[in-house]
């Protein structure tokens, strides 16, 4: 076999790299756990980041998904140092692979042959008469593209990585779980709803540094724009990003919800959730504007906007909230019922 090339779709999410990484090779019946979860944020001070909870979890917790990892020293004893025997016997069983690499030494990247950067990329193919092999990531402009790079700059970028810490030098098989068998948990959601809602953060939650959740891990965000006006300097646009993307799940997440009869059909909800998607699509694009210009007075009408979007956001899912109770409510009732009419038969 000279190539194989695994099947990867457009990602509805893809902030980074592994949201890519999940959306783009999930089969649809994934979709219910994607609903129970990707609603609590939280934002992470070592890394400076916002992220959904669970970030590193996310891709190994997938029922859609068979995730591995194997250390670089099991890599080592078993295909002595060769990535391209990893990739080609990998892919050629069905599997993707998740690795880090060192940007610069990976042409095409704004890194290459500039700085040394780790970088996550996600591989889904190969060719062997062109060399090369099929990769996609977060590299250019926060956007998840596929592209192709050559076995030997992949080989010398995963070999020369200057860390020595496992989650770096790990390779992560995937491989498509379908079906997956994944069902609506209404009580998750109204459970998760709850801690992004009020700022909580789950009882059993292991920390690895500090973290803020929820709304108020979002307002810091409003910190930074003060702090930026004295600074001109250039935005992070990934927080900005995931915020559309999380309101685009919620969004799609109360469709679903309605239209298989978990709560009950409300169109002015639907409607509002649709408004909050296009304010937070806006305030994407202002920040987007910001960069490109560098106008100082654009940061006031971004911290200006990110209030009302927020105290919209508390407004509906303050709603969905209820509705979700209710419709667990309901759904308990309709069990009992029909457990009472078993037992009278």
């Amino acid at each position: 076999m000279t190539g194989k090339i695994l099947m990867l779709r457009e990602p509805e999410v893809s902030t980074y790299t592994s949201y890519g990484c999940l959306f783009s090779m999930m089969d649809e019946d994934v979709w219910p756990w994607i609903f129970n979860n990707f609603i609590q944020l939280r934002f992470a001070k070592d890394w400076g980041i916002l992220t959904f909870d669970s970030h590193q979890l996310l891709l190994k917790n997938c029922p859609g998904i068979s995730f591995y990892d194997l250390p670089q020293d099991m890599i080592v004893q078993k295909w002595d140092h060769s990535l391209r025997n990893v990739i080609t016997e990998s892919i050629d069983l069905g599997y993707y692979l998740f690795i880090y690499v060192d940007r610069y030494y990976i042409a095409g990247t704004s890194s290459y042959q500039r700085e040394h950067f780790p970088q996550e990329l996600f591989i889904y193919g190969y060719d062997l008469e062109r060399e090369t092999v099929y990769v996609a990531d977060n590299s250019q402009d926060n956007r998840f593209i596929a592209a192709r790079c050559s076995f030997d700059e992949l080989e010398q970028g995963y070999w020369e990585l200057e860390h020595t810490r496992g989650f770096v030098t790990e390779i992560r098989f995937l491989k498509r779980n379908v079906p997956s068998n994944s069902q609506i948990n209404l009580e998750q959601i109204a459970v998760n709803l709850e801690y992004y809602l009020y700022s909580r953060k789950r009882p059993d939650q292991v920390e690895d540094q500090e973290f803020e959740y929820g709304i108020q891990a979002v307002e810091l965000l409003l910190t930074e724009l003060d702090a930026q006006e004295s600074a001109a300097g250039e935005l992070d646009a990934r927080p900005y990003d995931l915020l559309y993307e999380h309101k685009w799940l919620l969004e799609q997440r109360v469709a679903y919800l309605m239209d298989n009869g978990f709560i009950f059909e409300d169109r002015p909800v639907q409607r509002g959730m649709e408004r909050l998607k296009g304010a937070y699509a806006a305030l994407r694009d202002r920040v987007l504007e910001y960069n490109a210009s560098r106008q100082t007075s654009l940061l006031q009408s971004i911290s200006e906007q990110l209030k009302r979007n927020l105290e919209e956001e508390k407004r509906c899912l303050t709603i969905l909230l209820h509705m979700v109770r209710e419709g667990k409510a309901s759904v308990a009732k309709a069990w009992t019922s029909a457990a009472g009419e078993l037992v009278r038969q």
